[in-house]
């Protein structure tokens, strides 16, 4: 006989079970810059919090790597930043026209205009490790009922306790398995 902690439902949704596939009004939450174990290329770990519907405050991650060979690619750096800006690109194309100083330094700017806004991404299935995991294969502008916060708006909530903020790890640590890509 397995053990139930007190007040767990055995009924209700493992909170690390894989999303169901389908498209999901989603806030950013955070992002956070990572290094790929082998390699140590960097990355973005985007988390998304679903905002609507029966998956409402459930979590999706998302991996955008910064080679240049694969940033613009669908689901991207630059077009998960347009998604989350709906400027037309306006944001990522300043971003990719600014010299940064660091990559953490460019993750933490990016984070602070995104973080709070929201988009809509859509979710597929797929099998990592023998698990079911939710997978990001698409992200655009929100175009749901839910208010989207304003760069005014997003300005007046910098530096809240209430607003979620970026991290960076530091350049070459270790990161946990399956971060590698």
């Amino acid at each position: 006989m397995s053990y139930t902690p007190p007040g767990h439902d055995r009924d209700a949704p493992d909170e690390f079970e894989a999303v169901p596939p389908g498209v999901y009004g989603c806030v950013v939450e955070t992002l956070e810059l990572k290094y790929s174990q082998v390699e140590g290329n960097a990355y973005v770990a985007w988390t998304y919090v679903i905002a609507e519907d029966e998956q409402k405050n459930r979590k999706v991650w998302n991996n955008t790597s910064l080679l240049q060979k694969s940033i613009n690619m669908p689901g991207g750096w630059y077009k998960s930043i347009t998604a989350a800006m709906n400027d037309d690109g306006d944001y990522a194309e300043e971003v990719s026209t600014t010299s940064y100083d660091t990559e953490e330094d460019m993750a933490e700017i990016v984070a602070d205009a995104v973080c709070g806004r929201m988009v809509t991404i859509a979710v597929a299935e797929r099998i990592y490790e023998g698990r079911k995991q939710a997978n990001v294969t698409a992200i655009k502008a929100y175009d749901g009922d839910l208010p989207q916060l304003n760069i005014e708006e997003m300005a007046e909530t910098k530096g809240s306790k209430k607003r979620p903020k970026a991290r960076a790890a530091k350049k070459g640590k270790k990161t946990k398995k399956g971060d590698d890509f």
